[in-house]
């Protein structure tokens, strides 16, 4: 996989986010967790799309926290 790839050649990640398809067949959250099994300790944010722009958005604080240790 192209996380293997990344871990392989010693490239530092935060996390790995996964971003929302429109009408797609599986739903985020799956895909999300389905990724989360071959992550091991890596962090996997599922990303939705939101329905509007003042809508507050729910992975950007978790990101930010994240971001802020690494």
């Amino acid at each position: 996989t192209a996380l293997a790839v990344l871990r392989q050649r010693d490239i530092a990640l935060a996390a790995l986010i996964v971003n929302e398809t429109p009408e797609s067949g599986v739903a985020l959250d799956e895909t999300a967790a389905s990724i989360a099994r071959f992550a091991g300790d890596l962090p996997v944010l599922a990303l939705p799309r939101l329905t509007g722009p003042d809508q507050p958005h729910p992975a950007i604080e978790r990101l930010t926290d994240l971001l802020d240790r690494f």
